[in-house]
Order: structure tokens, then sequence, then C-alpha cells
């Protein structure tokens, strides 16, 4: 389908082809549009970067009324960034019909300017700020609303927004469109899915590659040195364009944020409990190429469109597997290459044979006197032999013959157990042999007869 034949406004064929300059869309847009022209339900499920904001934003924007002054629509996203991005790209719209008013609730904005505002066609904001909003204080007749979004669903569940989503739904009208995206699909999320959402249309864009063909991934093994000593080592042997480095944990991201800054390096710091101004600066500066390095919670891993990024370190390893993909799928956008580094050690070795097993093709590398030097490759853990019973069986009873409590040992009867027990080995193969021929002449008789018939 191309652009031109959906059933759409000509404002939004127009943000779509000549503001935004598509020229074909995205799988997921291609899957999720006209099922929400065709107001729908959807859960879409699909990888940070594949064109989902305007997946939704299309839709809504092409149902908005706007001779009727009422609130219409409602977008709900996890983080501040994320809000202010989908916001810039719904300003796309308006600007080609400029009667649509679009209003953003975020915290880090002064409340009382908040409250004080006018009426609006469409908002984006944060669960908490909105339900201040919507719910709290009234500020718009939420009865009127034709379609909700959640935008990185179980990321908002993550973040304990559950009840904050919960009140505002439950204001909203039974015949309310939902359209939720998200990259993972969790408990809480089919327990939200089988409340409100009893039908509905589930598209999941299938991962063609787990992670883009133009990331390299290297594991680092830290050899006994801290993370932070890892980490520094590292840095002091490549030279990013600009580089995200990303820590699980948030109590220990100040640590190597202060390790970085302490060794000279240009470095910001990007987690959840910055305050409001703070953030506004680091986003400021990030988009101005001011840093080379960021260190940073996996906030910045969904959603937030970072540009430029060329290397993506792992300090650790993500807690769920799935933000792997989300964190070293900064880099390596729009065509260009991208370097993935992960520090490991023995307790890591699981989480790398994992990624493995999905497609990934993983380097064992080290810097040595500023060189980079292959180590041996990752290999998968080895299966445990399945255990031949009937063989262990004989074995014990040889042994027990040969070294039972009241029996008197003879010299040289170690020698003879062994040949006991490796005569009843071969006796176990010819066995199992002949059984496996019996198996297979059994197997073609019935192919033969089948044949005949």
């Amino acid at each position: 389908m191309e652009i031109k034949e959906i059933k759409a406004k000509p404002f939004v064929i127009d943000t779509l082809l000549k503001t935004k300059g598509y020229k074909e869309f995205t799988e997921i847009q291609k899957r999720v549009i006209p099922l929400a022209l065709d107001n729908k339900n959807v859960i879409g499920k699909s990888a940070t970067g594949s064109g989902k904001t305007d997946a939704f934003l299309a839709p809504v924007f092409n149902k908005i009324d706007a001779s009727d002054e009422s609130l219409q629509v409602i977008i709900i996203a996890p983080t501040r960034e994320l809000c202010a991005q989908i916001y810039q790209n719904a300003m796309d719209y308006v600007s080609n019909d400029e009667r649509i008013k679009v209003k953003l609730f975020t915290g880090g904005f002064e409340r009382k300017k908040d409250l004080s505002s006018g009426n609006a066609h469409l908002v984006i904001g944060t669960p908490a700020r909105l339900k201040d909003v919507l719910v709290s204080n009234g500020l718009f007749d939420v009865t009127s609303v034709k379609t909700i979004v959640l935008d990185e669903i179980d990321m908002i569940f993550e973040m304990k927004f559950l009840e904050d989503i919960d009140v505002i739904m439950s204001l909203l009208s039974k015949d309310v469109q939902t359209l939720a995206f998200s990259a993972t699909i969790n408990g809480q999320l089919r327990h939200f899915i089988s409340k409100y959402m009893q039908s509905k249309e589930i598209i999941e864009i299938g991962k063609k590659k787990e992670s883009s063909v133009t990331i390299t991934h290297n594991c680092v093994p830290l050899r006994g040195k801290s993370r932070i000593e890892g980490l520094l080592n590292l840095v002091s042997n490549i030279n990013p364009y600009f580089c995200l480095i990303f820590v699980t944990k948030k109590e220990d991201i100040e640590s190597y944020f202060k390790a970085m800054r302490e060794n000279g390096y240009n470095v910001g710091l990007l987690h959840g409990d910055l305050d409001s101004r703070s953030r506004r600066q680091v986003m400021r500066k990030i988009e101005n190429f001011e840093y080379q390095y960021v260190v940073c919670s996996d906030i910045a891993s969904r959603g937030i469109d970072i540009e430029g990024v060329s290397h993506v370190i792992n300090v650790d390893f993500p807690i769920h597997l799935e933000y792997y993909y989300h964190r070293v799928g900064r880099s390596g956008r729009a065509n260009e290459t991208g370097e993935a580094y992960s520090l490991y050690d023995e307790k890591d070795l699981k989480t790398i044979r994992l990624l493995i097993e999905k497609g990934l093709e993983i380097n064992n590398v080290e810097y040595k006197n500023g060189n980079l030097k292959e180590l041996a490759p990752f290999v998968k853990e080895r299966k445990a032999k399945k255990v031949d019973e009937t063989l262990e069986k004989e074995i014990k009873r040889i042994v027990n013959q040969n070294k039972g409590k009241n029996k008197k040992v003879k010299p040289g009867y170690k020698k003879k157990m062994k040949e006991e027990i490796d005569k009843a080995k071969r006796k176990r193969k010819r066995e199992i042999i002949k059984a496996d021929i019996k198996k297979r002449q059994k197997e073609r008789a019935i192919q033969r007869t089948k044949g005949e018939l």
C-alpha cells in the first residue's frame, strides 16, 4: 500500500509525504495505520526506530474534528523526553492544519501554567501529570475522548504507573479506541489487555535481524579488574564520535560518571532521577553534540531519539535481555556503522551465550598496549550427555562383584574389573547399533508400504 492510497485527509497525506518526506511506509506503519483508521483497537510490538510514532499519529490526526473544541485524543508516554519527541512530531501535522490544538503536559513545566491552559483537541503527557490535569483538576472533559494511545506501555508499567493509567482509563467511554505500543508483552500488559481491550488486533513485527548488521558486537573481559577500571581502559583505546555508556543500576551511575569526568573525559549524565532542569540541559547538550560520552540508564535506550551515536558501551548487561537490543540499537542507525562493547566476567557468560544463540555474532576482544587483540571465540555450552541407565546398571554390578565388602580382594582385581567394564561397554554399543538398524529397517518398511498403497 502506497501512502497516497490510505483513506486519510489531505493534510495527513501532505504531512507524511511533504513535511516528513516519507517515500513509503515502514512495516509497522503499513500494518497499523489501516486498522487504526478503521477504528480498531491495536497492540503494536516492534523495535525502537521502526516508525511507530507516525503509525499512531497519522490515524489519530485523521480522526480529529477541528470544528469541535472538545478533547478527542490522549497520548501517554513514560518519560518527559519521549513525550517531547512525540509533541515535536505532532506539530508537523499541526503545521498542515493549524486549527488543531495540541498541548504537552509533563514534569518540568509550571503546574499553574498547565492548569490554566485553554482547550485542546489532543494532549500528550506522562501518566502522573495527565492524571493530575485530567482527573484531579478536571481541566478537560474526558468523556469526549475518541482515542487513547499508550506508547512504550511495558516501560510505563515497569515505572509503576499502572494505577495512574487505570484511573484515566476508567473515566473514558467504553467505545474509546485504544492503541498500545510495546517492545515486550509481559504479565501486567496481558492483564491490562484483558481488562480494557476485549476486541483487538495484535501486530508483531518480526525481527528480521535481532540487531542491525551495521553494528559490530564486542565483548571485553575484565580479567579481575573492577568495572570502572575496565571502562577507563576501554575508553582510553577508542575515540568515538559520540558514545552512550549504559549502566543497569541507577545507584551506580554517578560513580561511573565521576570516574570519567575525573579522568578528563567530556561526559554527560542522564537518568530518571535528575531534576527537570538538569535533564533538559543534558538533552539540549546531547542534541548540540557538546558531549563525547554520556553515562546513562536504560531510559536513553527506549524511545528517546539520539542521533549520531557511533559507539555503545555496556558497563554491565541489562537484567532483561531485550534491553540489550534497545541499547545497541542507539548506534548503527540510518545505515551508519556502529560499535557495541560489553564488559564481562564469568557470571556474564550465560547471557553472552544466549545472545549468540539468538543469532548475534559476538567478538571476544581486548585492548593490549593500544592494539585490539582477538581472543578465543565464545562457544555454546555443551549439553550434558544422556545417561545410559542400562550401561550404568551393568557397570555398578561389575564394581560390586569385584569389590564387595565381604569379598577377599585378589591381586590384579582392578585390571580385571576394567577389562569387564570395557567389555560391557562394547557389548552395549553393539546392542544400540543393532537396535538402531532395526528401527531404520522398520521405518523403511512402513514407507514402502505407504508408497505401494
